[in-house]
């Protein structure tokens, strides 16, 4: 990949087929723009792009339609024009707020005990008469064990059947809370059982 490419330049030979980062940036359009328009801010409007504004870069060329003004847009500016560039990513085990743990940690007290009728799912630590509990899960995982059962007809069912991207939401939640990552062994077998 190029630190620099011939985007934007007539070349004067052949090149290499490669692959470039292009910046992008989700700006408004102050009128009725089209793909592959060359826009800029005036007026001190920061986030609003006009034709005849001072150029920094493109309406994203990959649109099929015009875009009317005050929508919303990608634009990609000029190769070679941007000062320091950062890929902005996400990974559960790194999205570690108190917040974002309490959540994670409701989300899976809520689906670990609400098969049982024991009055308090949201706060049972231990369901009596069973081997589960949601702070043993919560150690084995943290210890390696690729695998640990839990109990009841409807978390099998939603995590083996992965209805609604379950099985994912499960292992996101988990790594939250533990700050552990899941193995790819861990998040695809199917080894959470009905013990009823």
């Amino acid at each position: 990949m190029s630190d620099t490419s011939n985007i934007g330049l007539i070349h004067s030979g052949p090149l290499a087929k490669d692959a470039i980062h292009i910046a992008i940036a989700q700006v408004s359009a102050g009128e009725k723009l089209k793909a592959g328009d060359h826009v800029g801010f005036k007026d001190n409007k920061e986030g609003i792009v006009y034709k005849d504004g001072q150029p920094i870069g493109i309406v994203d060329p990959y649109l099929k339609e015009e875009i009317n003004k005050d929508r919303l847009f990608y634009l990609f500016l000029y190769p070679n024009t941007v000062t320091s560039l950062t890929h902005q990513w996400e990974h559960p085990a790194f999205d570690r707020s108190p917040e974002r743990i309490a959540e994670a940690d409701k989300w899976l007290r809520e689906q670990l005990c609400d098969y049982y009728d024991d009055g308090d799912a949201l706060t049972a630590d231990v369901v009596e008469g069973t081997e589960w509990n949601y702070p043993r899960i919560l150690k084995e995982f943290k210890e390696g064990d690729v695998g640990f059962y839990a109990y009841g007809t409807d978390f099998s069912e939603k995590y083996n059947y992965n209805s609604d991207g379950f099985r994912k939401k499960f292992w996101d939640n988990l790594e939250i809370v533990t700050g552990k990552t899941a193995t790819p062994a861990q998040r695809d077998q199917d080894y959470f059982s009905c013990s009823c």
